[in-house]
């Protein structure tokens, strides 16, 4: 995609707006809202899989 001034600019651009737009989303949220975030709505792979919690798809409250 960076293969001319353009395109980069383009990329430059998205790039920018995506920053901000996640930084606004974190605002005044927990530091780690963006690893609960990814754990809640990516799929299970080896690397989001955590041992000491259930299953995403798991929701019920017990207690």
């Amino acid at each position: 995609m960076s293969g001319s001034k353009t395109s980069f600019a383009v990329c430059m651009a998205a790039g920018i707006f995506v920053s901000r737009w996640i930084s606004r989303i974190k605002a005044d949220k927990h530091p780690a809202f963006a690893i609960h975030w990814l754990y809640w709505h990516l799929p299970a792979s080896p690397l989001t899989t955590m041992r000491a919690t259930p299953p995403s798809h798991i929701r019920r409250m017990v207690g």
